[in-house]
Parts: C-alpha cells; structure tokens; sequence
C-alpha cells in the first residue's frame, strides 16, 4: 500500500511520486546525478520522446489518508487481482466537513479518474465513484480540485494520450460531472503537458499549461466564467516564444485583485524560474522576470509552485541546486514586487536529493510546505511558517 500524507489546509496538496535511480554510493555527486529531463519526460507522457522507460511488471498501489491524529485510512479499493496503479491524488475539504478526493487509477485497463467522498473523521462515504474515462482507451491523469464561495467544486485532469486538458464542474459534490470541456485548442500537433489552475471566490477559473506545437514549447493560459464558458481565450504568458522549453507552469491568485504565473524556464541554456503578474483580467502587468538573482541564478532551479495568503501575499517556492537540491522560497505583492530575497527552506546535506515540493495555506492564513527527501534515508518531511514565510521550527 502506498500511503499519501496530506497538510490539511485550504488549497489542494498532491502526491506525485516519481521513480528515481539512486546510485549504492552516495555523496557529493548523488545529487548532480538528477536527471530533470528524465523525470519531465515521464510526467510528459508517451507522445513525447520517452527517456529510460520503465519496464518492470507492474504492482498493486492503493491511495490511504494521513493525519497526526488517526491511524492511515484506505481511499481507493483493492480489485484482484490488482496489477495496476492507484497515484496522485488530489483532496480538497468542503464546507460541510466532508472530503473530496480523486486519483489515477488503471484498474479499467486505461487510467481514468475516480472518486471517493471521506466524511470530517475520515470515514469514506460510499464506494470508489468513476469521474472521468476515455471512449478511446486514452489516460487521463493529473487530477486537480478547487472550489469557490457558491458551494462549486472543480474537477481539471489531462488526457495524456492526446494532449488535452479538460475541466469540468461539480454543482453537488456527491454527484460527478456529466459535462466536461475542452481547454487547449487543438492546432495540427498541439499538445498539451503538465498545467494548473485556480479558481477566483466567484468561479472564474485560470488555467496554464505546458503547449506544444509548430512555434515550439510555450506556456499558455486562459480563462473561464464559473459556467465553463470562456472568459479570456488562449494567450501566450512567455514572451520569448518556443525555441526553448519552458515547463511545469504553477498559478496562484489574490481573491481580491490579480494572480502570478511561474515556471521553469530554459531560455539562458539553464533551469531558472520565471514569474509574470496579471490582473483579475488576465492583462499582464509587464514582462516575466527571473526570481532568483545572480550569481545563485547560475545554478539550475526547478518545479516552480505559488500560493497565496491574504497575511503573506505571494509565495513562490522550488528546488535549487547553488548548494545542493534543496527547496527554496520567495515572496511578492503585486504591487511591491519581490519582497526580500531568496530564503531556504530546508538545508539538506550533500547526499540527500530534495524534490516534489508542494506548498499550501492554512486556515490561520499561514503557509505550509511539503517535500520529499531522498539520501541515507528517504523522507516526506513538512515545515510551518510564520509570519513573512518566516520558518517556524524545524521541518516534522
């Protein structure tokens, strides 16, 4: 069984579990050992050039809730025999209590999307509930909720075997969509990678994504009324077109004002990070810019991901390799800019790789964060924040 450790907080946490080669003997070199193409490639799915694919038979996982006050809780059921995979999972907490929870899961032979409804004390309500399956035999992945103040919750996932990202809207939580629409336009060879959005109080949702297509590797976002009709059509956020890639788009919004887009992003022949600010209507306050400084800049950084707190405004957090690979942060106000600078969040020793950060907000309107740890011993580790994202204790 694999067990996913969730922040319980306001925004979405994931479990996105990768599969690394680790060399017997660590060191200094295990961590310039990472193999960034390799991991995008596999998140990318099959219609983009495979690297080092995985050919070992396949095992049963299974997605379980934790908490610091209950025991591990089972989500998704085990079918036998079961040699398929149940991954990355979103949850997301109504207003009544309840939990809403959906995952990969391959036991249609195709992966499709399910469901599975957890009352306030963990307690699953019902079965495992199909959300999302393709007519055609194509995988949907990466599931993703949000909700807004009028009791809407919103499903997105992508179709990996195609390259399209859907959304779609839950009026009643317990009941799953019968509509879903269509976000990436569908140009000869477009194809849509990694996204993400988010969702204003009064169900405008933004969405950004990794696209493909004859100009190249670019990242595109556009914009929905709560209905799922268009709001703002398909712009291009990157302004240095598609020679280069340019990955992993994150978003995160003022409920009051605009929202940031930030990515990772290979136009100076390394990994750095780029944000963009926009208004509540999706006009850019200027041109992107880098949020780390040199000299650190000279250094590769990765899988950008942004929150935001009404006490804290903006936080952006990634992985940094000017020391090690450790996950770093930085905040930003839509009208101050950048606020102090770059700050660790953890410091790992030489060995250890640091990866798959995701941050989030509690109800206290702090921040939190979660990241994996692989080295002498490989753990999730979570770290509180205070004040100014300011580090409170060590990470648990």
């Amino acid at each position: 069984m694999v067990t996913m450790m969730t922040i319980v907080t306001g925004k979405r946490k994931l479990a996105r579990p990768w599969v690394f080669l680790l060399v017997v003997l660590m060191g200094p070199a295990a961590a310039f050992g990472f193999d960034r193409a390799a991991i995008h490639a596999d998140r990318l799915g099959p219609s983009r050039p495979a690297v080092n694919p995985d050919t070992t038979p396949l095992a049963k996982d299974q997605i379980g809730f934790t908490a610091t006050d209950i025991a591990d809780i089972p989500i998704s059921e085990s079918v036998s025999p079961a040699r398929f995979y149940q991954t990355h999972c979103a949850i997301l907490s109504q207003t009544c209590g309840d939990w809403l929870t959906v995952w990969e899961d391959g036991r249609e032979g195709k992966t499709a999307i399910f469901m599975q409804i957890l009352d306030s004390a963990g307690v699953p309500q019902g079965e495992n509930r199909l959300v999302a399956s393709s007519t055609t035999g194509a995988d949907y992945v990466d599931p993703l909720l949000a909700c807004d103040t009028a009791g809407r919750t919103f499903l997105f996932y992508r179709d990996r075997t195609q390259g399209l990202v859907y959304g779609s809207v839950f009026e009643d939580y317990h009941v799953p969509p019968t509509h879903k629409f269509l976000v990436n336009n569908t140009d000869p060879d477009a194809y849509a990678g990694p996204y993400d959005f988010a969702v204003y109080p009064n169900g405008r949702i933004v969405v950004v994504w990794e696209n493909y297509s004859v100009m190249g590797s670019t990242i595109e976002l556009k914009m929905y009324s709560a209905d799922g009709g268009v709001f703002l059509p398909q712009i291009t956020v990157n302004t240095d077109g598609g020679a280069v890639d340019h990955w992993v788009p994150s978003v995160a919004l003022n409920p009051a004002s605009g929202f940031i887009v930030t990515w990772e992003d290979y136009r100076h022949r390394r990994a750095d990070i780029f944000l963009r600010p926009y208004n509540g209507g999706g006009v850019p306050f200027g041109p992107e810019q880098i949020i780390v400084p040199p000299p650190a800049n000279l250094a590769d950084q990765y899988a950008p991901v942004a929150v935001f707190s009404a006490a804290d405004k903006f936080l952006v957090g990634w992985i940094d390799r000017r020391i090690g690979q450790e996950p770093y942060r930085q905040r930003f106000d839509l009208t101050l800019g950048m606020l102090g600078g770059n700050e660790p969040i953890y410091h790992a020793d030489i060995g250890t790789i640091c990866w798959d950060l995701d941050l989030a907000v509690s109800p206290g309107r702090r921040f939190a964060a979660s990241w994996a740890a692989l080295g002498w011993k490989n753990e999730i580790l979570a770290q509180r924040f205070g004040e100014n994202a300011e580090l409170v204790g060590p990470p648990v």
